[in-house]
């Protein structure tokens, strides 16, 4: 986005409640285009049926793009003496009582992915919530934690070094950088298949020719082959050119109606269970539609399907500050990006690659920021962008 932006960026890591502190951020940001928010579902879908938000996950926000999607991997800690998908799950069973699982917040894809496993193996044991995957990961390396559901992006290089064990893709095809990494599907789980989108978002009354901009630049990034090799080497799948567009991103985060029959419906004891079963609807992951607004408003209602779609994922936080006019000197300022994880997890990594490219064609540098807390939450809405910072 540096070059597309003609614009310096500075990248700032806000974690805590999900990703809800950071995209509330975005939500009470003045909409002139200086503001922005790379999400996925587990922000602007899952999140509005756990926290008490103060803003609304659609009415707050405009949708500029589809980035990407990606699976999840499962993996544990190097104790555990399985080998393959059918052997942990047996392990867990075996020793459900002692078990550990790490996620970086309820009902995100980390948590669905561990609630899924759990369904699975018909077992139960807590979970241990994180500001992030990183911090997570390198519990599990240190044998802390047992097992985890993550991103590839950041735990495909822990596996080829042999720090931690590595399952399973929650996806429908191997990666190309990790074929030696079945399926859960070849590895005896058919239909667990999870998946993360990401999406760039502006606050709602941002000018429709910022918008327009902005997926301009996005979708030239996306179309670089050096961006688009990283991202395949994280692990990501980049949308196709005709879904790369803000109608395209708004079909799949607002809730909607849907036809079509749904398995029985059973009641479970967990409220956040309960909130994010909703969710779980066999669906091509590149496709796939949000949950209807019965549904947020019916808590109580759980699919037992096994597929959970691409609903979830990884959210990082852009905000471009300074306040001068739009139109056609758009952009003519600096700009920010708040991370809602810590530095070194797959959101954060993901975000730098995109908006590095960004940030070349719009001139300017990208400064990273890694920051953690609560205080945003409290802020009036519409509040002014922060100052800029220093770049370098």
């Amino acid at each position: 986005m540096r070059v597309a932006l003609a614009q310096s960026v500075v990248i700032e890591n806000v974690g805590g409640a999900g990703g809800s502190i950071a995209l509330g951020r975005v939500a009470r940001a003045a909409p002139d285009g200086y503001t922005l928010s790379v999400g996925s579902g587990d922000q602007f879908v899952v999140n509005a049926a756990i926290y008490p938000l103060q803003y609304d996950v659609v009415q707050d926000f405009e949708p500029v793009t589809l980035l990407m999607n990606g699976p999840n991997l499962i993996v544990s800690k190097n104790e555990i003496p399985a080998n393959n998908l059918k052997e942990l799950v047996a392990w867990l069973k075996t020793n459900h009582a002692s078990v550990a699982q790490a996620h970086n917040g309820a009902g995100g894809s980390l948590h669905l992915c561990g609630v899924e496993l759990q369904r699975v193996t018909g077992a139960r044991w807590p979970f241990v919530p994180y500001r992030g995957a990183a911090p997570a990961l390198q519990d599990v390396i240190g044998g802390r934690i047992d097992v985890m559901c993550t991103s590839p992006a950041s735990s495909l290089e822990m596996v080829r070094n042999g720090l931690v064990r590595g399952y399973a893709i929650t996806g429908n095809a191997r990666l190309a950088t990790a074929p030696d990494i079945p399926t859960v599907d070849e590895a005896g789980f058919p239909g667990f298949h999870i998946s993360v989108w990401g999406g760039l978002f502006a606050p709602k009354g941002t000018p429709k020719d910022v918008i327009a901009k902005l997926n301009a630049a996005a979708v030239v990034a996306l179309a670089d082959p050096a961006v688009r090799q990283r991202l395949v080497a994280l692990g990501q799948e980049i949308f196709p050119r005709d879904r790369q567009t803000p109608e395209a991103l708004g079909a799949l985060q607002k809730p909607r109606s849907r036809s079509g029959g749904r398995s029985s419906r059973r009641r479970t004891s967990r409220r956040i269970e309960r909130r994010c079963a909703i969710l779980a609807r066999p669906a091509d992951p590149m496709s796939v539609a949000g949950p209807t607004q019965k549904e947020l408003a019916m808590p109580g209602l759980a699919g037992t399907r096994r597929s959970i779609p691409a609903m979830l994922g990884a959210m990082a936080v852009i905000v471009l500050s300074a306040a001068t006019a739009l139109a056609q000197t758009y952009p003519a300022a600096p700009v920010r990006v708040i991370v809602p994880f810590g530095a070194g997890g797959a959101t954060d990594v993901l975000a730098r690659v995109f908006i590095d490219h960004l940030q070349q064609r719009m001139g300017q540098t990208f400064t990273a920021e890694n920051r953690e807390g609560r205080a945003a939450r409290s802020l009036p809405r519409r509040s002014p962008a922060p100052p800029p910072m220093a770049t370098p």
